[in-house]
């Protein structure tokens, strides 16, 4: 019975290494060598994968980043920037016939629009559907959109701003001013079924940039009325949604006169997108928005998230995707920076060019509350002082901010206006990281006995504060304490007067404390990130420095020649003499340094060699257009083909590998060196490959659906595991060996 036991445990052993070796050489012969060509996405067909959802579908309600670029393939505005450029310095009409018609007193925009344009559910574009969006959406006002840029140019729009921010969109103030700025402004008149006319309330030179921005982007009234909420908001007049209503139909769904609509968005999961079959640039003869060649061949599109940075990796290296939102932090290993090539053959890389997203840190130049044992004491804040700010200037290492921020792929902000963008001038504008210069600056800050008092009223200690779970804050703020503290300890420091040696700490608050902090004004410093609404330079320059402008006020910014340069910039027309008031409000605010201007991003983008099209070239006003994009697979350099097994066919070998050696246990304890010496090449090899994938995990060819930590920590074991068990029952054998040889010495 034992014998028969024996042989059925072979057989076993037998069909179990058979169907071990069979799986392992189908997985070796489909992902080894045809992972590319059974897993790329159809030629008609793009998979684009990122690590976030938007914020909702609405154009008068998303402002994330995500959300503006999927939008941008389906909403379209007047005017846009050039398709197959980087320039943000000219627009080119869109929906809009030509140039608008201005004015001589810069208030009144007249715009022809194109005619034979419709929306997706065939409503035709018209002026109407212009005036029709724009209310609309001052209607919604949401807070995280940008339709205050409207609001502050339109006639009577501050007014609706300002109830909207004060009393809530809900509120029947808010209402009354909404219903009132609609009859009684005539901000936006109707002159005909394809004219339409903007009135100011003051002459805003950069206003045809705002008509090419995200919160002029049209969509269908039809569409959105017939969809409303409630019965009595199904009229032309009520627009489709109640005041301040973010969530409505349109949060979910699309119809805009733009190349694509969406037809399915799981939530955490992907968005799809299809071709608007009659979209109006296909048949167009007009030069100026004609499409390439390659235009419309994409059919379809699937947005997905995913929210594991090394699957996104794997995925476009396997071809399992087009393209991915590569995390900066891992760009080294699809980027050589140093050559300025890409490391694979099949990946492309595009980077270089300056977006216009900054991070900076503005100083406190107010008054600030700080409790000091027990007591609550206002006081003047140090930042107030100029020397102090220079001094903060100088000691911040923005190199080093900028690569563990942004891994290197940025640059140092030199000012307001950012590289890349009309206006900007940097030539002699800016600090570097210069430790003397900074000593020499904190010297003069305590020659003024206002500064030195400051300091000793708050207890000769400063706290930044930062929003917690924002490691970029946390990074900007632990710089500035740790150069602060560097100044402060040199021995050329002065420290005279001071009641005790000063301490510099970084500590994180929560959203609600933070809010609290901020309205009671116990911030020395504030982190701010910052993206433009519109590509000029007021998007920057009337919020960040003019004493009415939302950042300046949270600092207490005031400068009575900045605030009257730019009202000068934002009515002038003439480019040179704008160029001097930017000039003017740059040489100030370096002067002054009410922030350190801590980087500026550079993009970094990552897609699948096959993808062509202009849509693909770097805009920072806009991202991947997918209309101008094809395919073309003839030319693919498929990299899979590297002669090594994945994790699946050397676990597999491994286990079959022991099983063989169960098998022959016993002819293989009667060679002992040919069974040590095929253990030891097989351990090497799979310490070999185990150490490689930990060491260097993206190097390694992988299926595309091996995009978890979790089975990194797997399959080395399912490695290890068979050897293991060949050394125990090694072991064991030779242990019956010598207790053999034992009984036989006894005997």
């Amino acid at each position: 019975m034992a014998r028969l036991n024996v042989h059925m445990r072979k057989e076993w052993l037998i069909v179990l290494a058979l169907i071990l070796l069979i799986f392992s050489f189908f997985t070796w012969f489909n992902w080894g060598f045809h992972g590319d060509v059974i897993h790329r996405p159809p030629s008609n067909t793009i998979v684009w994968e990122t690590s976030y959802d938007p914020e909702s579908m609405d154009p008068a309600v998303d402002n994330t980043g995500v959300g503006d670029w999927i939008l941008s393939n389906i909403y379209e505005t007047l005017y846009t920037y050039p398709f197959n450029s980087s320039d943000t310095t000219s627009l080119i009409p869109l929906l809009a016939l030509g140039e608008p018609i201005i004015s001589p007193d810069g208030r009144n925009y007249t715009i022809a629009l194109r005619q034979n344009i419709t929306f997706q559910d065939g409503t035709p574009f018209n002026a109407s559907c212009v005036k029709w969006n724009i209310e609309r959406a001052m209607k919604i006002f949401s807070d995280s959109q940008a339709i205050w840029t409207f609001a502050e140019t339109l006639k009577g729009g501050n007014e609706v701003k300002q109830v909207a921010v004060l009393n809530g969109t809900s509120s029947s103030v808010f209402q009354s001013e909404f219903d009132s700025w609609i009859v009684n402004s005539s901000a936006i008149m109707i002159l005909d079924t394809y004219t339409v006319r903007f009135v100011l309330e003051e002459a805003f030179s950069p206003f045809v940039t705002i008509l090419a921005s995200k919160s002029a982007r049209f969509m269908s009234p039809t569409y959105a009325i017939s969809h409303a909420s409630d019965l009595d908001l199904m009229t032309w007049e009520a627009y489709g949604v109640d005041y301040g209503q973010s969530e409505n139909y349109m949060h979910t769904h699309t119809c805009g006169t733009g190349p694509y609509t969406i037809v399915d968005w799981v939530e955490d999961q992907y968005i799809e997108l299809e071709s608007y079959e009659k979209y109006w640039r296909e048949t167009t003869s007009i030069l100026e928005v004609l499409p390439p060649s390659n235009a419309g061949s994409i059919e379809k599109i699937y947005i997905r998230m995913n929210y594991d940075a090394l699957g996104r990796e794997l995925n476009l290296r396997n071809g399992v995707v087009d393209g991915v939102e590569w995390p900066l932090t891992e760009a080294h290993l699809v980027w050589d920076p140093v050559n300025e090539i890409t490391r694979y053959l099949n990946i492309n890389v595009s980077t270089g060019g300056y977006k216009f997203e900054t991070l900076f840190l503005g100083f406190n130049m107010g008054n600030l509350t700080v409790t000091v044992n027990g007591t609550t004491v206002i006081t003047e804040c140090p930042f107030n002082n100029r020397n102090f700010r220079r001094a903060a200037s100088f000691a911040f290492d923005y190199q080093n901010f900028i690569d563990s921020a942004v891994n290197g792929y940025g640059i140092q902000g030199k000012g307001p206006i950012p590289a890349g963008m009309v206006g900007h001038n940097d030539s002699g504008i800016g600090f570097n990281y210069n430790l003397t210069a900074a000593v020499a600056e904190w010297n003069l800050a305590m020659q003024d006995p206002v500064f030195v008092n400051s300091l000793n009223t708050i207890n000769n200690s400063i706290i930044f504060y930062h929003l917690a779970g924002s490691s970029l804050r946390d990074e900007a703020s632990s710089l500035l304490q740790i150069g602060l503290e560097d100044v402060y300890w040199i021995p050329e420091s002065n420290h005279t007067g001071l009641n005790n040696n000063m301490t510099f700490l970084v500590e994180s608050l929560t959203y609600s404390e933070y809010l609290e902090y901020l309205e009671e004004r116990r911030l020395p410093m504030l982190p701010f990130g910052w993206v433009p609404d519109y590509s000029d330079p007021i998007s920057y320059l009337q919020p960040i420095c003019h004493s009415e402008g939302a950042l300046a006020r949270q600092i207490g910014y005031n400068n009575t020649d900045v605030d009257m340069w730019c009202d000068l910039a934002i009515s002038e027309n003439n480019p040179t003499l704008r160029q001097i008031y930017f000039n003017n409000i740059q040489n100030a605010v370096a002067d002054e340094a009410p922030y350190i201007w801590g980087y500026q991003k550079i993009e970094f983008q990552t897609w699948r060699d096959w993808l062509r099209g202009d849509g693909l070239v770097f805009n920072p006003m806009r991202d991947v257009y997918f209309y101008h994009i094809s395919k073309d697979y003839s030319g693919t350099v498929v990299t899979n083909q590297i002669p090594w097994p994945s994790f699946i066919e050397l676990a597999s070998i491994s286990w079959v590998t022991y099983i063989l050696a169960d098998y022959f246990k016993f002819q293989w304890i009667r060679r002992k060196q040919l069974k040590f010496a095929l253990f030891i090449i097989c351990t090497s090899i799979t310490l070999f490959v185990t150490a490689w994938n930990v060491l260097f995990p993206s190097m390694w060819p992988q299926p595309g659906f091996l995009t978890s930590e979790l089975l990194f920590i797997i399959y080395p074991g399912l490695l290890w595991v068979p050897w293991y068990l060949m050394y125990r029952d090694t072991k064991r054998a030779y242990r019956r060996i010598e207790q053999n040889h034992k009984t036989m010495d006894i005997q």
